[in-house]
């Protein structure tokens, strides 16, 4: 069964280049434009993993991180930025630079759900 990733910012354009990157590498992919569309798919569930793009604020970022702790089916996030670096946001959210290219991105979400 294919993993379902939820892909959401605010670039159409970007969204769905990345959705066709990600669907390309054999993942079920939904993309969310606004706010309510990403929030109403993480309530509707299940879904393996949320990227949140560069384009969503800190702000934001937290906000819907906050959300997604608080189900009970649960969602890992990967968080995209622009700052020239990897790492983790709220302690254990894992980022990637989207300057590092598609490589990096498909090897983080790999990993966020655990497919070697």
């Amino acid at each position: 069964m294919k993993r379902r990733i939820l892909n959401y910012g605010h670039d159409k354009s970007l969204l769905d280049i990345r959705g066709e990157l990600v669907r390309s590498a054999g993942f079920d992919v939904l993309c969310a434009y606004t706010r309510e569309e990403v929030e109403k798919l993480i309530e509707a569930g299940p879904a393996d993993a949320l990227i949140l793009c560069h384009t969503v604020s800190a702000q934001e970022d937290e906000a819907l991180l906050l959300k997604v702790k608080m189900l009970p089916h649960g969602i890992k996030t990967l968080v995209l930025n622009a700052n020239k670096h990897d790492g983790f946001i709220s302690g254990d959210v894992p980022t990637v630079d989207v300057w590092n290219g598609p490589d990096a991105l498909l090897k983080a979400l790999r990993t966020l759900v655990a497919i070697p």
